[in-house]
């Protein structure tokens, strides 16, 4: 659930990024926001239990402490969504190749994960294991502030992965994509509804990934306009 720019509620720092809008295809991008955290991976994540895919993700699965290392292959929407955190995958584009997959793999880890960190609040290790830099502290913090208001978000979350490009330096990629948070909400621990009124919308989003020893993190993200994806 990577998720948008700090888009607050009391805790909840929906990042819709859970990305870096420097590019958004195909979502009505060009209005950067600020370099965001993730709504909980509300979002983002971004967002999930193993950092890639999990039992659901089968083969496609990726091992969060390893930062989505090695070759990912045979990668669609069905192995990389997570029925059990309601965590869904629309689409991915056609033609990547074999890193461009292992990009794909590490910016979903940590997307799942993020999403999963803030339904559950039961800890944010497997976040820590797919992200790096402004991206882990502005979740971290959000996480804390999220854990302290008593809050947790449920409902579920959807990302239709829009590009995965290899920038020239071959250590860094950006990753663009249409994050729906339109079935998301955050709640009290009494189980009163205290979602913010920009958080439940659509949100076009740019996420930059780095490497990271032999794997790649999301470093930062940035969001557009809501619902112009």
């Amino acid at each position: 659930m990577s998720y948008p720019a700090p888009i607050s509620g009391r805790g909840w720092r929906v990042v819709v990024g859970l990305v870096v809008v420097s590019g958004v295809s195909g979502c009505g991008a060009g209005r950067e926001a600020s370099g965001g955290s993730s709504v909980p991976a509300l979002g983002g994540s971004s967002g999930s239990a193993s950092a890639g895919a999990s039992g659901e993700a089968g083969e496609a699965s990726v091992d969060a402490t390893s930062g989505a290392s090695g070759v990912a292959t045979g990668l669609t929407e069905d192995s990389l969504s997570d029925p059990g955190s309601e965590y869904t995958v629309v689409s991915i584009p056609e033609g990547l190749d074999a890193e461009q997959s292992e990009v794909l793999s590490a910016f979903v880890a940590y997307d799942r994960a993020s999403w999963k960190a803030v339904r559950d609040m039961d800890g944010a290790g497997e976040v820590e294991a797919t992200a790096t830099g402004q991206k882990l502290a502005d979740f971290t913090k959000e996480y804390r502030d999220q854990e302290t208001e008593g809050q947790h978000v449920e409902g579920s979350s959807s990302v239709e992965v829009l590009s995965v490009d290899l920038l020239p330096d071959n250590i860094t990629a950006s990753v663009t994509n249409c994050n729906d948070l339109t079935r998301a909400k955050l709640v009290s621990a009494s189980g009163e509804d205290q979602t913010p009124e920009d958080v439940p919308h659509r949100f076009p989003m740019s996420y930059t990934v780095v490497r990271d020893g032999s794997g790649w993190k999301v470093a930062s993200s940035s969001h557009g306009e809501a619902d112009q994806c």
